[in-house]
């Protein structure tokens, strides 16, 4: 009975308790309003934060394993179109040497001499300056296909790698730019270079040759220094005031490329394969060109004097039973011409191919060939979207 009438006593007891527990917090809160509302503001800016940060993270992170993906396809694809390009070289390079043989035909200079037919003198002299030509322009003929083959593949493979990554036009309707038929179009500029630029690099080095060997008898004792110093005044001759070859250009790109016949299917291939000839002709008269061009070349001078050494060392060794250094041998011209010949010419052509892979595997070219893919692999996506106005304008 006492606990049942003590119960309303303990309720009042504590409702008076939380009224005045009720009225302290309602006090409290009258007295720091302004605290309250800031740290509530505070504590949700911080939460807001906090998501906004989260997210941006996320984005951040998606971003950059995008483009961690790009770059990895970018540079398979580069590495392709390099093995692509170096694959070609190899098989095209031999009709290079091809037509520099037809171009300086030194056998037939050598059959006229065996009938005795003609001025002897004079035939000999003629194959003289027809087998030192060769052997320069070996080097500056390789240089110049090895070094236009990069460039070319480095270009085209650039605008394939946007064709396949594009974004959508505006309309929905976008055109790819290296199409089969601008490749195919692009590609067979090195022609010109086979028909013509390959007949103007002859007439230029022959001209160098005959000017430091013209006056050089080929009765005149020579130390292979003496035939290197001689080799150093026609590449001086040969480069003049350019650098290494004067307007190169001209050797490897047509001034009035054949258009596509009326009519064709693909309306973007004249306005794209002019935009590439000109583009290809900033590069191969760009600084950058040149100073590659130019270690090529010098890596070929330094082979052609290891093919000198050793026809020295095979003159000196049908003399003499004991070894001797080419380089303190002095021996006629007219007994290095026909070795040298047999070293140029009667050489398997994978030995002869031995100074093509040592250019491709140079770090200088490599980086050249990189530096114009990563730059049209960029820049064209910019040129697709103005180069597809244009036709849709015609």
């Amino acid at each position: 009975m006492c606990l049942w009438f003590s119960l309303p006593c303990c309720l009042r007891r504590g409702s008076n308790v939380v009224h005045t527990m009720f009225k302290k917090v309602c006090r409290f809160i009258r007295q720091h309003q302004k605290k309250i509302l800031v740290g509530g503001g505070v504590m949700v800016g911080v939460l807001w934060l906090n998501k906004y940060l989260h997210s941006k993270l996320v984005d951040f992170e998606f971003k950059r394993t995008t483009e961690y993906v790009e770059q990895l396809k970018k540079q398979q694809h580069f590495e392709g179109t390099l093995q692509t390009c170096d694959s070609s070289t190899i098989s095209l390079v031999p009709k290079v040497w091809e037509h520099l043989l037809m171009l300086l035909d030194f056998d037939q200079v050598l059959d006229m001499l065996k009938i005795k037919s003609g001025n002897k003198l004079q035939l000999w002299e003629e194959l003289k300056i027809n087998i030192i030509s060769y052997a320069v322009c070996e080097v500056y003929a390789t240089s110049l296909f090895v070094m236009f083959m990069r460039v070319q593949l480095s270009v085209i493979g650039g605008y394939m790698y946007v064709d396949t990554h594009w974004q959508k036009s505006e309309n929905g309707i976008n055109f790819p730019l290296a199409t089969a038929e601008v490749q195919q179009k692009y590609l067979a500029c090195i022609q010109h270079f086979l028909d013509i630029g390959v007949k103007q690099l002859v007439r230029l080095v022959s001209e160098a040759v005959k000017k430091q060997f013209g006056s050089v008898s080929l009765k005149d004792n020579l130390f292979l220094k003496d035939f290197h110093s001689l080799l150093q005044n026609v590449k001086l001759d040969i480069a003049g005031t350019h650098g290494v070859i004067p307007k190169v250009s001209e050797y490897l790109l047509p001034d009035d490329p054949a258009h596509l016949p009326s009519g064709s299917s693909a309306s973007t291939t004249p306005l794209v394969l002019s935009k590439l000839l000109v583009e290809t002709s900033d590069i191969l008269e760009s600084p950058d060109f040149v100073k590659v061009l130019s270690s090529c070349v010098d890596q070929g001078y330094g082979a052609l004097l290891d093919k000198l050494s050793e026809c020295y060392f095979h003159i000196n060794q049908s003399n003499k039973d004991r070894f001797t250094n080419p380089y303190n041998v002095n021996v006629p011209l007219a007994k290095v011409i026909p070795v040298l010949k047999k070293v140029l010419q009667d050489v398997p052509v994978e030995d002869k191919s031995l100074f093509t892979y040592q250019l491709l595997q140079l770090e200088l070219l490599k980086s050249f060939s990189a530096n114009i893919y990563e730059a049209f692999s960029q820049s064209v996506e910019d040129s697709n979207h103005s180069l597809n106005k244009q036709v849709q304008t015609v």
